[in-house]
């Protein structure tokens, strides 16, 4: 099993133990102290993906109520998070819940709400999983 942290490495292991979807964590960042909310990425040819998506986004909206900052798709040409797409066999999502490293109030919203956005996140790739089987 490989071990590590890089995106290689998770695609890696997700494709070792045959996952149906692999789920990225990411906390965003900006130049502007204002910029705020919640986004998840998708491959953006991946139906599957863009299901696992609107779940786990439609989540984490309801369990930290900051802006929803919607889907953003990813493509070969993208410069965000392309390697953490390009090497799963199976659907992947990467999420980013809140601004937590610029932003003061998506920081204390994430910390008040730790457990609350890990279960949201839960409940929406159940409700994800339990979807007929899409073609991506």
């Amino acid at each position: 099993m490989p071990v590590g942290t890089t995106p290689g490495f998770a695609a890696a292991a997700c494709n070792a133990n045959d996952a149906d979807l692999a789920v990225e964590f990411h906390f965003n960042a900006a130049a502007s102290r204002s910029a705020s909310g919640t986004e998840t990425l998708y491959w953006r040819k991946s139906a599957s993906g863009h299901a696992a998506a609107f779940a786990a986004q439609a989540a984490m909206c309801g369990a930290l109520g900051l802006p929803d900052r919607g889907l953003m798709t990813v493509g070969p040409e993208s410069a965000r998070a392309v390697n953490d797409f390009k090497k799963t066999r199976m659907p992947a999502i990467l999420v980013e819940p809140a601004f937590a490293a610029s932003n003061c109030t998506d920081n204390d919203r994430l910390q008040t709400r730790a457990g609350a956005l890990c279960e949201a996140i839960a409940r929406g790739i159940e409700r994800y999983a339990s979807q007929p089987t899409l073609n991506f």
